[in-house]
């Protein structure tokens, strides 16, 4: 169905339900079902407004069921007052809690995508709080069909606490594509957070494919992509969180974002392979966090040449405090709780304070790829605390890391490895640290254990 050349506006003051203006209940008997959006600009506003929700439904011969979005602007604003226009009644509401795309479970058959595309010429702008790209709630299949998210265009979270994409159960044959960046440009706001197993590789566990229906469309599983940055725009004012808790709070800093989530709550967990991601906190990024896992086994892999984390603090080196790996759990774990192998490369430049690695509570992680930070003060290369295990094969190079001191006068050094309190490191790799100031420390160890071989200089 085609809607092209026109301006929508959905608002919700308030009650117990949401407010969608697209759903696909998806019976498909004769054929797909397509919303395709284009030259069309939509504003949500008010609380818990959708775009498009869908679900699955007896019969139909496994047509999917999608929305493309392209030549165009959905915004959800930021607005908290509307005045009708049919008595001029003023209403005022919080704008918080709308949704781009949401899935459904409903039952019914299974054997169809459901899916959202934003494409080239889309723009998608979520400034207010809480709001959330895409939710996952449907149904899983594990022969042919699930849900998917692919962006091609333009998307920002600008509000505080808002969502790229959330999963409410485990999917074997979905899959999430920011082909073009996500950016996150508002405090607290999440990319991707894996509360469920899901499969990030189209080769495990994909399942069969159904043989394609005449007439119908049909997609083949995708490996998902992860590009995320963070702090890429200076925080809109609108969307700061004011948490006095963050040293230093400014509005113009995106504060305590992370890129990817992982905090896997399946009953038997599996491993998340990530093939493709470029995860970057930049000028404007502080307490970002580009990898941050409490539960569950991520593996980074390195196949992609194009793969990376960054951090960069950007020229004037405002971008400040930032971690490109956490690996730790939730209050005080009996056994390991999170796992990491990263097999890609790691670079932090002119980010004052900021951390490659960081692994704590029983984290066990295992890092192949290069580790270079050049520029920074008070930088810190891998840390690990309280039980974590590290085995280190890369190399890791840190250049003119000097003494960070804070507008009170508290000296910070630059670290290479640190180990604390009955952690052990294990490093193969080569490790050429130029450090200096009396704060800081090539290598340091407390009621620990390291192991060195091909130490460098």
């Amino acid at each position: 169905i085609p809607v092209t050349n026109m301006d929508l506006t959905g608002l919700r003051l308030s009650a117990a339900s949401n407010l969608a203006l697209f759903h696909t209940d998806s019976h498909n008997n004769n054929g797909s079902s397509i919303w395709d959006l284009n030259n069309t600009n939509v504003t949500l506003k008010g609380d818990r407004t959708i775009l498009y929700d869908v679900q699955y439904h007896s019969g139909g011969l496994g047509g999917d069921s999608g929305m493309v979005f392209d030549n165009g602007t959905i915004t959800a604003d930021n607005s908290t007052s509307y005045t009708s226009i049919y008595d001029g009644t003023p209403n005022t509401y919080t704008a918080q809690n709308r949704y781009v795309f949401v899935t459904i479970a409903a039952g019914g058959n299974l054997t169809r995508y459901l899916y959202f595309k934003n494409e080239a010429d889309g723009n998608i702008y979520l400034n207010g709080t809480g709001d959330t790209l895409a939710n996952f709630a449907s149904e899983d299949s594990t022969s042919y069909g699930g849900t998917y998210l692919e962006n091609r265009g333009t998307i920002e979270l600008n509000g505080v606490k808002s969502m790229g994409a959330t999963f409410f159960r485990e999917y074997t044959r979905s899959w999430v594509r920011f082909e073009e960046a996500l950016s996150l440009n508002g405090d607290k706001s999440v990319g991707v957070a894996f509360t469920y197993n899901f499969n990030t590789n189209a080769s495990n566990g994909a399942g069969g494919t159904s043989a394609p229906a005449v007439g119908y469309e049909r997609t083949e599983v995708k490996d998902s992509v992860f590009n995320i940055k963070i702090g890429e725009k200076s925080n809109p004012g609108n969307a700061d969180s004011n948490d006095t808790s963050i040293a230093g709070s400014t509005t113009a800093l995106v504060e305590e974002a992370t890129a990817l989530y992982f905090n896997n709550g399946s009953g038997t967990r599996k491993d998340y392979k990530i093939m493709h991601a470029q995860l970057d906190a930049l000028e404007n990024a502080k307490r970002a966090t580009l990898v941050s896992i409490v539960k569950g086994k991520v593996i980074l892999d390195g196949t992609d040449t194009a793969n990376r984390l960054k951090i960069d603090g950007g020229t004037s080196k405002t971008g400040i405090n930032n971690i490109a790996i956490y690996a730790g759990a939730t209050g005080t774990p009996g056994s390991t709780q999170s796992e990491i192998e990263s097999y890609i490369p790691l670079t932090i430049t002119n980010s004052d304070l900021s951390t490659a690695i960081f692994g704590e509570k029983k984290a066990v992680i295992t890092n192949n790829g290069d580790i270079t930070i050049s520029g920074s003060n008070g930088v810190k290369g891998i840390i690990i605390d309280s039980g974590a295990q590290a085995t280190i094969g890369g190399n890791i190079i840190l250049t003119n890391g000097g003494v960070y001191t804070d507008s009170a006068n508290v000296k910070t050094g630059s670290v290479v490895l640190g180990v604390m309190n009955g952690s052990m490191l294990t490093s193969n790799g080569i490790i050429t640290a130029d450090v200096h100031g009396k704060e800081s420390i090539a290598v340091y160890a407390d009621s620990s254990v390291i192991s060195m071989t091909n130490a460098g200089s």
